[in-house]
């Protein structure tokens, strides 16, 4: 697998965890003051699910790296 082969598997599997991480732990603002929606986030923290995303990617990249060299013997 060269380099951009790599980067783009890992991109992929970043972009999905980060959607997925997305919903977890969001809570509503009970009563929005006018002009807020009511489905927003009181508290998003997108930098911790950056960082959970980011970590948690790089050990599934190399699964997903060792599946396609040594296993499925892919050589893009």
């Amino acid at each position: 697998m060269d380099i951009i082969s790599g980067a783009l598997v890992y991109l992929c599997i970043w972009v999905v965890l980060f959607f997925m991480l997305l919903p977890v732990g969001v809570q509503r603002v009970d009563e929005p003051d006018v002009g807020w929606d009511a489905g927003a986030p009181q508290k998003p923290r997108i930098g911790k699910k950056l960082l959970w995303t980011t970590l948690v990617s790089i050990p599934l990249w190399g699964i997903a790296y060792y599946l396609l060299v040594y296993v499925a013997k892919w050589r893009a």
